[in-house]
């Protein structure tokens, strides 16, 4: 009965090791992304240029929108604790290189004790100290890789937690940039109400020096004076959307809204098409994508330390040192004691949870898949909308300034009109609103094309300053290449 309960037991351990430990769940890791990649971008049809240059950050020629973004990315929270993130990575990656090396620890303690002597052939109870100082070590041997496995898996933590903080600072850069465009577009929108402002203050005086000489009408006056009005209410209106669009600049560079920026008077001009590359340029250029990358390898990598986790497992262990009654025998080390020993454990049954933990891995490298999967699609939606904005804002921008020129003469004419009594003050009023909208619509243009600018370098994960790119650094931790089982 007893060598039948062996044998069961030893069947057993071969079924588990053969069935479970070699077997395992599925690792969506090594499948790819099933996304039909065009030659070329959509939106710009025949054209095949050259991959997108770092350093755009210099293409606006700003010293000062240089020195803002500094300031963002050394002391927007945000962007800190995506630095705070690498440092945990990198914590986690020491953690498991540590697990691979032998425990090593010293002891030193007395215990009281009570044992039978012999007394004249008589056995005799007694107490006494037992001191001891020891030093022992621990090894689990890798037998099946699977400290390898989550040491590496560790590694494309880290690399990935490095490609967000870099991403997160390329993205922080570039709300940086377009906070400052927008805070430089609201204030010439300020300067451009006080400017219509003043003008119908002037209009206001020469309406009022006509009336009295009587060449206007009442109605005139008033018409007039009513725009005025409506003038200045547009122009506090204004004044108060600049002041919050610095301070929102001011805040996100992690300074006090004390709206006290210093700023210049006109948006930059940006002139001529940046290389766009090709669409799968774009999946080695941006950091966020090469994350997604390296969190579908840490996945796979975990999925597979957890099913060598049903394999077998050794412990070696090794202690020596001095043991005595005496203590004084410590010091001198008379009383030398050690001991070896080796633990070879198979796990039979733990309720599932070896299992349960592989279904969980395995869900979770799918997970990272699809979002990886949702990612690229994102990015090249990004790109695609980008570049087939850039083209329509250019055009917009060039259909502004010939309206600008046009309505700025209708409004002479009409103005030249009215002086000489062939037509009424309400068509030089709209003549003047005409003008106005078409300035404000201009220069809200002109921001659009800076931001959709931006937001087009960062599609194609272009580096705000030259000498960055999308991969780990050279002075940071390189994932060793694994070859994950298919």
């Amino acid at each position: 009965m007893k060598n039948r309960g062996i044998k069961w037991g030893m069947t057993l351990g071969v079924l588990v090791f053969l069935g479970l430990g070699c077997g395992g769940g599925e690792r969506y890791g090594s499948k790819p992304v099933d996304i039909n990649i065009p030659d070329q971008w959509s939106a710009r049809p025949g054209v095949t240029d050259a991959a997108a240059v770092d350093g755009w950050l210099s293409d606006f020629r700003d010293q000062r929108l240089w020195t803002a973004v500094r300031t963002a990315l050394n002391s927007n929270p945000d962007v800190l604790e995506f630095a705070r993130k690498v440092a945990v990575a990198r914590q986690m990656f020491k953690i498991s290189r540590g697990r691979q090396l032998p425990e090593i620890s010293g002891s030193l303690g007395v215990d009281m004790a009570e044992a039978l002597s012999d007394v004249n052939g008589e056995p005799a109870k007694g107490t006494g100290k037992i001191g001891s100082s020891l030093l022992s070590a621990s090894w689990e041997p890798d037998l099946w890789g699977r400290l390898a496995a989550l040491k590496q898996a560790d590694t494309a933590e880290f690399e990935a937690a490095v490609l967000d903080y870099r991403s997160a600072k390329l993205s922080y850069a570039a709300m940086t940039a377009k906070a400052w465009f927008s805070a430089v577009a609201e204030g010439r929108m300020f300067d451009l109400s006080r400017e219509v402002y003043a003008s119908f203050r002037q209009g206001d005086a020469l309406m009022e020096r006509r009336f009295e000489a009587g060449l206007a009408s009442a109605m005139d006056l008033r018409l007039i004076r009513a725009e005025a009005l409506t003038a200045r209410d547009a122009m506090v209106q204004q004044e108060m959307e600049r002041d919050r669009a610095v301070r929102a600049l001011e805040l996100l560079m992690g300074n006090y809204p004390s709206n006290r920026m210093d700023l210049p008077g006109n948006l930059p001009e940006v002139k001529g098409d940046i290389p766009c590359g090709l669409p799968s340029d774009l999946l080695a250029r941006r950091p966020d994508i090469a994350a997604a990358k390296k969190r579908i390898l840490s996945r796979d990598l975990r999925t597979l330390a957890a099913e060598k986790a049903l394999l077998p497992s050794l412990s070696l262990t090794a202690a020596g040192g001095f043991s005595s009654l005496d203590l004084k025998h410590l010091v001198r080390g008379d009383y030398p004691v050690w001991n070896l020993g080796g633990n070879l454990a198979l796990p039979l049954f733990r309720g599932g949870v070896l299992q349960a933990e592989i279904k969980v891995s395995s869900l979770a490298a799918k997970e990272a898949w699809l979002a990886y999967g949702k990612n690229v699609l994102g990015a090249f939606k990004e790109a695609e909308d980008a570049i087939d904005a850039e083209r329509a804002l250019k055009k917009r921008r060039k259909a502004l300034t010939a309206l600008v020129s046009e309505a700025q003469g209708a409004l002479d004419k009409a103005w030249d009109l009215y002086l000489a009594g062939e037509t009424e003050i309400t068509s030089v009023l709209d003549s003047k609103r005409t003008v106005i909208r078409a300035r404000k619509e201009r220069i809200a243009v002109s921001l659009a094309k800076l931001v959709n600018r931006v937001n087009l370098y960062l599609a194609l994960g272009g580096a705000f300053e030259t000498g960055t790119g999308s991969g780990v650094g050279k002075d940071q931790i390189h994932a060793t290449h694994i070859e994950i089982r298919r």
